[in-house]
C-alpha cells in the first residue's frame, strides 16, 4: 500500500476512487467530483490538507482536515477542522486509520497550521485517544419550545434525532452584509466567520434546509428538520453587529415568522458569548453526544482549548 498527500493536479485520477470509497464507508450515496473540489479546494482558508492510502490506483482511506481561521485575543491562528475520515470496510483493522493521521498532522505542520479539531463519534473517540489526542467537554445543546404544554405531551418525539429536511439551494440568497462576529473582545477565542467562508459554505453544495433571518443588526442562518414530527429549527450561527446590544428575542421572533417551529436550539460550546442571553431566554440544557478532540502541533502554543467558542456550524457536516 503506498501512503501519500493528495496533489490536486497529479492524482486527479484518483478523485472517482476516493469518492467510491468514501461513500462505500459512510455507507451514503456517492458524491460527484464538482462536490470533491467545491469541499476540498475552494475554501477561502485554503485547500484541504488529504493524506491518503491506495493500492493498486484505488483508494482505500482518507484523512482530510479543512483550513480554518482563529481569532485568539486579537491575533489569527490557522487550524484546521476534520473534513473526511475513512478507510474502506476491507481494510478496517490493519493500523491503516493511525498512519494516515500522523501523515496528515506531519504536513499540517509544514503548512504552519498550529492545532487540529475533530468531532468522532463515539466509536472513533477511544481511538482518538489512544493517539493521545485530548478531549475537552464544551459541547452543549440549548432547546426551547414554541409551546411547552404542547409539547410535552409529544415527550417521546423530542427524544427521536433530529433529521434535517432536504435542500433548498434554489430558495436561498447568498449573504451580502458585511457583518462579522469577530474580535470584540480581547478574551475572544473563535472561529473567524466572514462573507466570503459563509457563501462558499451554504450556497453551493448545501445538504439541507436553510432558513435566513436578519436585520440591520444581526445576520444568522438556521438547518430545519424534525424530531418525530416535532419541526426544529437549529440555529448555527449568528452574526452580530453588537453583543451588548444585540437581543436574542429579535432572532426567535423572526424565526417563528418564518418557519413555525415547534423547537429551535443552540448547538453552541460553553464559552460561546451568546450563552447567557440564550439561558436568560428560557432555553433549557438538554443531553448531547457531541465530543471534541484535538492536537496541538504547534509545540511553542500557549492556548487552553477549552476556551474556545463553538456554534453550531463548526458541529454542522459539509
Amino acid at each position: 500500500m503506498d501512503f501519500f498527500i493528495f496533489d490536486y493536479e497529479q492524482h486527479d485520477y484518483l478523485v472517482d476512487s476516493l469518492l467510491e470509497a468514501s461513500a462505500e464507508a459512510h455507507k451514503s450515496p456517492k458524491k460527484t467530483k464538482e462536490w470533491f473540489f467545491w469541499k476540498f479546494r475552494q475554501n477561502p482558508f485554503g485547500e484541504s490538507i488529504l493524506a491518503c492510502v491506495k493500492e493498486q490506483d484505488k483508494i482505500v482511506g482518507c484523512v482530510a482536515y479543512g483550513k480554518q481561521e482563529f481569532l485568539y485575543q486579537d491575533i489569527v491562528l490557522k487550524g484546521a477542522f476534520a473534513f473526511e475520515n475513512f478507510v474502506h470496510p476491507n481494510y478496517q483493522g490493519k493500523g491503516i486509520f493511525k498512519k494516515l493521521i500522523n501523515l496528515v498532522s506531519e504536513e499540517c505542520k509544514t503548512n504552519r497550521i498550529k492545532f487540529l479539531i475533530v468531532f468522532p463519534n463515539a466509536n472513533s473517540l477511544k481511538g482518538y485517544q489512544k493517539m493521545d489526542w485530548r478531549k475537552v467537554e464544551i459541547a452543549e445543546y440549548w432547546l426551547k419550545s414554541k409551546n411547552l404544554i404542547k409539547t410535552l405531551f409529544k415527550i417521546n418525539h423530542i427524544l427521536q434525532p433530529f433529521i434535517p429536511n432536504e435542500t433548498n439551494l434554489k430558495e436561498l440568497k447568498e449573504m451580502e452584509g458585511n457583518i462579522i462576529n469577530t474580535g470584540k473582545s480581547k478574551n475572544t477565542f473563535e472561529v473567524v466567520l466572514d462573507k466570503e467562508y459563509l457563501n462558499w459554505r451554504f450556497f453551493t453544495y448545501p445538504n439541507a434546509e436553510y432558513a435566513i433571518v436578519e436585520n440591520d443588526f444581526f445576520y444568522s442562518l438556521g438547518r430545519i428538520g424534525y424530531r418525530g414530527n416535532l419541526k426544529e429549527v437549529q440555529v448555527l450561527f449568528v452574526n452580530y453587529k453588537d453583543l451588548n446590544a444585540f437581543k436574542i428575542k429579535s432572532v426567535l421572533k423572526k424565526y417563528k415568522e418564518k418557519t413555525q417551529y415547534d423547537l429551535i436550539s443552540f448547538p453552541i460550546s460553553d464559552q460561546n458569548p451568546l450563552k447567557n442571553k440564550i439561558k436568560k431566554s428560557g432555553f433549557i440544557k438538554v443531553p448531547n453526544h457531541t465530543n471534541m478532540c484535538y492536537k496541538i502541533l504547534d509545540e511553542s502554543l500557549d492556548i487552553n482549548m477549552a476556551k474556545l467558542s463553538l456554534s453550531a456550524i463548526n458541529y454542522h457536516t459539509y
